[in-house]
């Protein structure tokens, strides 16, 4: 990324980044009908991770952070050379709260996907920077049109 970004003979106009929002997801939060519930991997006090994860899921919270700290470092870069960018997650997740995004200075907008292209009426924020204006993509779904329905799977 840091080579084609800082090579003179390529003219990067924007970048845009869409980090994995699965440890950081809500939905961990949600009660399921049966089976065992997920087990939440942040929290609003922890936002990096529970204390006391274990195995898989510590490995993969810490790869998502691994993931969450270059994404903003590189926004600051981005930002330092006047190349635009935005970061995209759902505006509940927990990526957001995280030390690296709390200290990123952006500007943001939330919206409705649906009234962007998406199925789903779920609620995504982007941070943006220098050179974008991304303030009229706010639009907020009334539910004037039919939505794909939310559910879970237990595979």
């Amino acid at each position: 990324f840091w080579a084609l970004l800082l090579d003179p003979t390529k003219e990067v106009c924007y970048v845009h980044f869409a980090p994995p929002c699965g440890t950081a997801s809500r939905a961990r939060e949600v009660r399921l009908k049966s089976g065992p519930d997920p087990k939440p991997l942040r929290s609003n006090e922890h936002p990096e991770g529970m204390p006391g994860i274990e195995g898989i899921n510590a490995e993969r919270v810490e790869t998502a952070n691994t993931l969450y700290e270059f994404t903003a470092s590189a926004a600051v870069k981005l930002e330092a050379l006047k190349i635009p960018w935005s970061i995209e997650n759902p505006k509940n997740s927990l990526m957001w709260l995280t030390k690296w995004f709390a200290a990123l200075k952006s500007s943001s907008v939330t919206f409705h996907a649906c009234l962007h292209g998406g199925q789903r009426d779920n609620l995504t924020t982007f941070y943006y920077g220098v050179g974008l204006d991304l303030s009229s993509s706010e639009l907020f779904c009334d539910n004037p049109h039919e939505h794909l329905h939310w559910c879970f799977s237990t595979d």
